[in-house]
């Protein structure tokens, strides 16, 4: 894929993945056969996502309340597999209301396993 028009929809991507109906297995699976992607821009695509799960971590962290590890990686990933409109508008209240109400699936980042 033409390196300007992937980087200029990575967010398009993810949405497209459409992970709150099909799961990390049917993502991870949409990766290999529908996105049309290469190994390698599956891969930037999942660094890129990575990034954005760090820049969470850097904004939230020690103010969100989050009782283990593995929920906080989990939330971080669902708010970045939301998409673009609500990672930019996500709030600490809004991530606290999602750990509290266990409003997030485990976890978007097994959908690029193996890539």
């Amino acid at each position: 894929m033409e390196k300007m028009k992937f980087d200029a929809t990575k967010w398009g991507f993810i949405e497209a993945m459409n992970y709150n109906e099909r799961g990390y297995d049917g993502c991870h699976e949409w990766l290999k056969t529908e996105s049309g992607l290469s190994k390698r821009d599956i891969k930037t695509l999942k660094e890129f996502v990575a990034s954005k799960v760090d820049e969470l971590n850097t904004r939230f962290s020690g103010i969100v309340r989050c009782g283990s590890d593995d929920t906080w990686s989990d939330v971080r990933y669902q708010i970045v597999a939301n998409g673009e409109e609500f990672y930019n508008t996500i709030t600490a209240e809004k991530m606290q209301s999602m750990i509290d109400d266990m409003d997030y699936k485990e976890s978007f980042a097994y959908s690029f396993l193996d890539f």
